[in-house]
């Protein structure tokens, strides 16, 4: 029965496939929408926004792949039950037990790569994401500063700077600049027609050029103010360092999870093997709930099995939430909200397996439904 495992695995990734698309779609367009607001003080190059949203994409595949492969499971057994590929099947002998087995070396290869990418590709994408966040935010300058707001050049509020509009015939100048800057007693205030600033990555520096402007000096020990006229006037500003990431348990490595157990990394560990534990969960789940053939109750099978879905999640992330503030122990933790649906799910089958053959027995392989026919007559 090669032929019917490789067959289904077809139509199982294909269906993933256009799932997939779809999911990403939404997740990518949310994603963008809320990295942007992120980062609405800097405008930041467009080659490190798509590498943060490319970062956060990876840190999603684990929450995302299990409902993607649910849905694929579940759309497959509904076209092979309403377009009666399912009773051609059984009429050439092949059980439902049988066409169900064949989709199970898909379902623990799928569940083995949503468990590594939950376990060391996603903490993985969560400290680089935040270590790039970092520097993007440190090298912010002018030329990816907007008009119309204020910018606190080192980070302190001693240097604060400001830009009416960016130059239509060259938008690396910044027109009707204003910049306040306090030393000590001195309170200086420069407004410049305009500004433009290089990076001096061997001193970490920005060097910003002021061109047309006046340098207004207010001591604040009382003695009388000063106004400089200048063309040019060349300032040098240290950059911001770059700020330490600290690392939350979602991003650490597994390694670091061990070192030390709390509550908060027990959660997190919970969490990882969830993935690919309800991802064989929901596989099993799919099968019975799809509709097997036409006309029996394909819409509210369909609407069983997203709510099913919608609560299984939900317990996950709220015995997450429980086992952080200790309401509920590490073991047997989420542990318990799998061994629910697994049973679910059992039961589904078992149902189905009644009422197509009068047993549940047919859901076992044909050596082990002899063995146990033969042990019970004696």
């Amino acid at each position: 029965m090669r032929l019917l495992t490789r067959y289904l695995s077809s139509e199982i990734l294909a269906y993933a496939a256009g799932t997939f698309v779809l999911i990403l779609a939404v997740f990518l367009v949310r994603r963008s929408a809320l990295l942007l607001a992120e980062f609405t003080e800097a405008a930041l190059p467009i080659g490190v926004m798509v590498e943060l949203l490319a970062l956060r994409t990876l840190m999603a595949l684990p929450s995302l792949l299990p409902p993607v492969v649910y849905l694929a499971v579940l759309l497959v057994m509904t076209r092979l039950g309403q377009n009666h590929e399912i009773e051609a099947l059984q009429a050439c002998g092949v059980s439902r037990a049988r066409i169900y087995r064949s989709i199970a070396p898909l379902a623990l290869v799928l569940a083995v790569a949503i468990g590594a990418l939950a376990a060391w590709g996603r903490p993985w994408a969560a400290a680089l994401y935040l270590q790039t966040k970092a520097e993007a935010a440190a090298a912010a300058g002018t030329d990816q500063m907007r008009p119309g707001r204020f910018y606190e050049f080192d980070w302190r509020g001693e240097q604060v700077f400001f830009a009416e509009r960016r130059s239509s015939d060259d938008p690396r100048f910044l027109e009707d600049v204003f910049l306040q800057q306090r030393e000590d007693n001195l309170l200086s205030i420069h407004v410049a027609a305009r500004a433009a600033e290089r990076t001096d990555s061997v001193n970490r520096r920005r060097i910003v050029g002021f061109f047309d402007g006046r340098r207004y000096d207010f001591p604040l020990d009382g003695d009388a103010p000063e106004i400089t006229e200048y063309a040019e006037l060349v300032m040098a500003f240290p950059q911001p360092a770059v700020e330490a990431v600290e690392l939350e348990e979602e991003e650490m490595p597994p390694a670091v999870l061990w070192s030390s157990p709390t509550p908060a990394k027990a959660a997190e560990w919970q969490w990882r093997l969830a993935m690919p534990l309800s991802t064989l969960v929901l596989v099993l789940l799919a099968l019975p709930i799809a509709p097997d053939r036409p006309n029996s109750g394909i819409g509210w099978r369909l609407f069983a099995a997203l709510l099913a879905f919608v609560v299984y999640r939900q317990l996950l992330a709220t015995g997450k939430r429980w086992i952080i503030a200790g309401t509920l122990p590490a073991m047997p933790g989420l542990l318990a909200v799998h061994a629910v649906f697994l049973a679910l799910a059992a039961g589904l089958l078992l149902l189905q397996s009644r009422r197509e053959h009068g047993s549940w027995r047919a859901l076992l392989p044909v050596g082990v439904r002899a063995g146990a026919v033969t042990g019970s007559s004696r």
